[in-house]
């Protein structure tokens, strides 16, 4: 399977077609990135914390399916380059609970995050290519360079408000679907 970035509203189906199976910086071949250089210099602005992390461009849906059939939809950003890659949720003060953040790579990897400068709790669901969901860390603690990961390799990253995991019941084994920026080819 290779995943191409379409300029039409397709959909990406994950798991729930195949069946069964920090803001954050994202690493990208085991690595992590690091925030802009300039970024510890404007956390007491809020308006500069605003004009460096203004919401991204690239917007979809999300739906998680569980185990027992229950499906949630979320709507997202989309981090699919290196650079929103790295500026993650970062400096952001609050997230919907129906929302998130999106962090697409191009092929599987280990994949290890960090939340400097992220200001919120978040739970990092990672996901296989297939959309099958290998591991969530919960309530990622904010403001710290502490490596987050689950063993295994990922594809995409799904961030979400700390504890959306445990208050929806999603776990690993559960799928992810993205509709919107991406197509099969």
């Amino acid at each position: 399977m290779r995943w191409t970035l379409s300029a039409a509203a397709v959909c990406l189906c994950l798991g729930a077609c195949t069946g069964p199976s920090s803001s954050s910086s994202a690493g990208s071949m085991g690595a992590e990135v690091k925030p802009p250089r300039d970024a510890g210099q404007l956390k007491d602005s809020q308006q500069a914390r605003d004009a460096l992390n203004p919401p991204l461009s690239q917007r979809g849906l999300v739906r998680l399916r569980t185990q027992n059939g229950r499906v949630l939809e979320l709507n997202v950003e989309i981090a699919s380059n290196d650079e929103d890659r790295a500026r993650g949720l970062m400096f952001r003060r609050s997230l919907d609970e129906m929302a998130g953040m999106v962090f697409v790579f191009a092929q599987e990897q280990q994949l290890s995050f960090w939340m400097e400068n992220t200001l919120i709790p978040l739970d990092m669901i990672f996901v296989r290519s297939d959309g099958t969901i290998l591991g969530i860390v919960e309530e990622a603690e904010p403001m710290t360079r502490t490596s987050r990961r689950v063993e295994g390799a990922s594809r995409f990253v799904l961030e979400v408000k700390g504890g959306f995991s445990a208050r929806h019941g999603i776990s690993p084994g559960d799928t992810m679907e993205l509709v919107g920026m991406y197509q099969l080819e």
